[in-house]
């Protein structure tokens, strides 16, 4: 793993000026990593065993040194390529999830860091923290072709703060343009520049045939973005259930909107309007899915002349997980919108399916790998950072998934014997965490202890409890 990882680090050396620069930024974040607690950049040094050194440069490396993080990213879609051609996963679309996610601070020197909703507050009482918000784009790799659970990548971390709202004795001028701004730096507007500069980089490689999909929440399904996508981009997001739509006009006239169409959650519950079934993979297996498909429609607030399609998934039944649950519960329903009008509808709601390994992906960044936790207040630094960190995790995974294949092998630490083991199962990011801290420290990854024998009197005892329930 760690020959395969030096291999996708190396194409990272183009994005810096120096080369003293280049390996200052990777032993930090590899420290990064492989630290434990807080992942701080102090962590970072003692995990390396440099905290009896100078140790400045490693700061400095982020917020003075000439590079862009983009670039890194832009390494990180040449490998997620080049590893779906290794496992023949490549197709004519590159799937990408976009959602946006917070970084809790608690500094006020950070000029980027602003009051957010947190997302963890209770329906009933809206709470807020102090952070940074960043645009995440993930590629998800259709694993599902051969049996198993999509993985993300991400392929772009961009930071977008909000604009700061004018005080109380603000002039109405200064409202004005507070109003225009917030038109011009928003999440949407962010997605769109990410979404731009990824289709600028697949072209520039020679990837003018693959079209990107990009798949988001009801959030970017909205009039900034469905209607300023790049070229061969297609947008694939979740909508509201009362969305008033309209058929095209009759071709030959002025007219640009025809007649109404009934709200999606009329569509739903129209008997007129059968149901398609169909068997799609998510959640571990293959499962049936009911969807209805309308074809070209126009949405008169959001993309205006551009032709959507819109997919209506049903409810899916499931039971609770516990002893003695009976009771049958459903999922709401899905209503997406989609500029894509040639696809058909069982290959966008599968990608649609693998968007959920976004939010995954987000659990293993901040809880598990400690992106966020490094104390930085300088501009440069809060913008490449946090970033790099993200990017080197990209190449981790890559890395392992070339190593040792899609599954999880033999060649990661034994699992304790509570854990569930499943054939198809995957390597969790603590397991390759440990391989990688194994293989620069130079051991092995540990081996479960020898069973020990039990003593004459836990035999008797096991013994007679044995007979006591034969004979009751």
């Amino acid at each position: 793993m760690l020959v395969e990882l030096a291999a996708l680090l190396v194409k990272w050396r183009p994005a810096f000026a120096r080369h003293a620069t280049w390996v200052r930024v990777v032993t930090v974040l590899l420290g990064l990593v492989l630290a434990t607690g807080r992942r701080t950049v102090t962590a970072s040094i003692v995990a390396r065993g440099r905290q009896f050194g100078p140790w400045a440069a490693d700061y400095l490396a982020f917020s003075r040194a000439p590079w862009q993080v983009d670039r890194l990213f832009d390494a990180v879609v040449d490998a997620v390529l080049d590893t779906e051609q290794r496992f023949c996963l490549g197709g004519r679309y590159l799937c990408v999830a976009v959602d946006d996610t917070g970084l809790p601070k608690t500094g006020k020197c950070i000029r980027s860091a602003r009051w957010m909703r947190d997302p963890m507050s209770p329906p009933f009482q809206v709470n807020l923290r102090w952070g940074l918000r960043y645009v995440h784009l993930a590629a998800i790799l259709p694993l599902h072709r051969l049996g198993l659970d999509p993985r993300a990548i991400s392929v772009g971390f961009a930071p977008a703060p909000s604009i700061k709202k004018p005080g109380s004795k603000a002039t109405n001028e200064q409202l004005s343009e507070y109003k225009k701004a917030r038109k011009k730096h928003n999440l949407s507007v962010v997605a769109v520049q990410r979404f731009a500069q990824l289709r600028k980089h697949l072209d520039a490689t020679g990837h003018h045939d693959l079209t990107v999909l990009a798949i988001g929440d009801g959030s970017y399904t909205n009039c900034t973005v469905l209607r300023d996508l790049p070229e061969r981009v297609e947008y694939l997001g979740r909508t509201r259930s009362d969305l008033a739509l309209h058929m095209p006009a009759e071709p030959g006239g002025r007219k640009i909107y025809g007649q109404r169409l009934p709200t999606p959650e009329a569509m739903r519950q129209d008997p007129e309007r059968p149901w398609t079934h169909t068997e799609l993979f998510y959640a571990g297996g293959v499962r049936q899915v009911r969807f209805k498909e309308v074809g070209e429609l126009l949405w008169r607030t959001g993309a205006r002349r551009r032709r959507l399609r819109l997919l209506i998934i049903a409810p899916t039944p499931y039971r609770a997980p516990g002893h003695g649950r009976r009771r049958t519960y459903y999922r709401d329903p899905a209503y997406l919108l989609t500029t894509d009008l040639t696809t058909p509808a069982e290959e966008l709601i599968q990608a649609y399916l693998g968007r959920w390994q976004i939010e995954v992906e987000h659990r293993d960044l901040k809880t598990g790998l400690g992106v966020g936790h490094a104390q930085v207040w300088n501009d440069n630094s809060v913008a490449r950072l946090h970033a790099a960190h993200v990017a080197l995790w990209s190449m981790i995974k890559l890395a392992a998934l070339r190593s040792f294949g899609l599954t999880r092998s033999e060649a990661y630490p034994v699992r304790p014997a509570w854990y569930p083991q499943e054939p198809n199962d995957r390597a969790s990011q603590a397991d390759i965490v440990e391989v990688l801290r194994a293989e620069l420290r130079g051991y092995q990854p540990h081996e479960p202890w020898p069973k020990l024998p039990a003593s004459p009197e836990i035999k008797a005892a096991r013994t007679r409890k044995r007979l006591e329930i034969q004979n009751s």
